[in-house]
């Protein structure tokens, strides 16, 4: 397969049906959340159809990428996985924000996107629908067969395994840069690349990436956790107190975990 046909079939995808769903929304003015979501998953089945069609014409088959199905164990390990992840994308954020509001609180509250009252969710049963769609099922699903299924494989093919696995990460955390959290993205990448290696399954990634996905949402739009700081709570280092213990929980095990694995990343072929 060549890489740069399916990364330029997958960038032209973004790229126009993007650009047609949001003039479509402009059309059809519906409730922002909705619309946000609804032009996402639009785009993520564009990439997949295009990436799909891609792969079929390599010759590689959907069931030779997405690999073996789920088990107990694999679904205990996604579940952990995705647990220590969220816990040290909070606990890298405290040290990003703490520090930017140091000297610039009205900024980092504003560029955060933190909040001082609650949220307020009018969302219809549709709109609901939609964002369960776009964040537990296209993302997850489709982000993991391109980045992991396909990418990950092609360059582990020409650059080997460790290579891969830090272009492919660092290709993943590009791939989100409207997001201020490069560094937990990164993370991410290499967390479910390290997966993706050990379990031949982008079932177990999706798991992982849905189960991440879910919890942060609940967790920011139900219990107001994190977000709900004023630019005093920011700058003062009490306030982010479970934040610190989760980073001091994730980072050793995030890192033993990426460590005892260093052999198969190594060596090992995706």
């Amino acid at each position: 397969m060549r890489f740069i046909d399916l990364f330029s079939c997958i960038a032209v995808s973004m790229i126009v049906v993007g650009t047609a769903a949001s003039y479509i929304a402009r059309l059809f003015p519906i409730d922002k959340t909705i619309s946000t979501n609804g032009r996402l998953v639009i785009v993520y089945c564009a990439m997949f159809l295009f990436a799909r069609h891609v792969a079929r014409a390599a010759g590689v088959s959907f069931k030779a990428i997405s690999g073996a199905g789920l088990n107990a164990a694999s679904i205990l390990v996604a579940a952990i996985c995705a647990a220590l992840l969220l816990m040290f994308s909070y606990g890298e954020n405290f040290i990003e924000v703490y520090l930017a509001a140091q000297h610039y609180p009205d900024f980092a509250h504003e560029y955060w996107g933190f909040h001082v009252a609650p949220y307020d969710l009018h969302e219809t049963f549709f709109g609901f629908v939609t964002i369960g769609f776009a964040q537990l099922i296209a993302a997850p699903v489709v982000e993991e067969y391109l980045f992991r299924g396909l990418f990950l494989r092609e360059m582990t093919a020409r650059w080997g395994a460790m290579r891969a696995v830090i272009a492919n990460s660092l290709l993943f955390a590009a791939f989100h840069m409207q997001k201020p959290y490069f560094l937990s993205t990164l993370v991410f990448g290499i967390v479910l690349c390290v997966l993706y290696i050990r379990y031949r399954s982008i079932w177990v990634n999706a798991l992982t990436h849905a189960i991440f996905n879910a919890s942060a949402f609940i967790l920011q739009y139900i219990f107001n956790f994190h977000w709900m700081k004023s630019t005093t709570d920011l700058r003062e280092l009490s306030s982010w107190i479970p934040e610190i213990m989760m980073l001091l929980i994730s980072t050793p095990a995030l890192f033993f975990m990426i460590k005892n694995n260093f052999r198969q990343l190594n060596c090992g072929r995706a």
